[in-house]
């Protein structure tokens, strides 16, 4: 028995998916109804975010141009992070592997889209790969 599944019906499932397991450690911002400012806030004060999951490291966003320098070892401050466009959300490999097994590649372009209608930051790529930084 063959059984046909849409490309949305798939989509929809990496979202629940993600939804269900890769949401930040106390939630997006909009829902904690803080002070907290915005995600861009942070990033162009830090440079970076790190998103927690049962607080392990899980996914990081760069902004690459924060304190960036000639004397930066990593960013560059014409956008870039080694050989990634910024900004770049860097999906830790143990998760990415995880996502992987279960979906393949699909979940990428997914996983970018979910991360920004729920941070409204843009993303120009994702990666999974070891970052040295």
């Amino acid at each position: 028995m063959k059984i046909v599944i849409t490309e949305n019906k798939v989509d929809n499932l990496i979202r629940k998916w993600l939804d269900n397991n890769y949401i930040p450690d106390y939630g997006w911002y909009e829902n904690m109804r803080t002070t907290a400012g915005t995600y861009q806030d942070d990033v162009d004060r830090f440079g970076d975010l790190v998103f927690f999951i049962n607080d392990d490291d899980s996914y990081i966003y760069y902004g690459c141009n924060a304190n960036a320098g000639p004397e930066d070892e990593y960013f560059a401050g014409y956008g870039r992070l080694h050989n990634y466009d910024c900004p770049l959300l860097h999906i830790y490999p143990v998760i990415g592997e995880k996502l992987t097994s279960l979906f393949g590649d699909r979940w990428k372009p997914v996983f970018k889209q979910w991360f920004e209608e729920n941070t409204g930051l843009e993303v120009k790529q994702i990666t999974d790969d070891y970052l040295p930084i």
